[in-house]
């Protein structure tokens, strides 16, 4: 029996949105790429990905950190 990787599914963050950065970085992005719309948005989806790894990284690793350190200091 084989198994089929599934890709994970691309989930936009509203965060992005707040963060200075970020409309830039898919309008250059958007205006850099050459090719269709499809080709345009899967464009931004891997710099979008990027962007969240490099600005917000991993949130759960660091809510449970946060967490721990709270209950360190009771």
């Amino acid at each position: 029996k084989f198994q089929i990787k599934r890709s994970k599914i691309f989930q936009f963050q509203a965060a992005w949105m707040s963060h200075p950065d970020y409309e830039s970085l898919v309008t250059s992005t958007w205006n850099n790429s050459r090719g269709d719309v499809v080709f345009k948005l899967v464009k931004i989806r891997e710099q979008s990905i990027i962007f969240n790894k490099d600005v917000f990284g991993n949130i759960f690793k660091k809510k449970k950190r946060l967490e721990a350190h709270i209950k360190g200091v009771h």
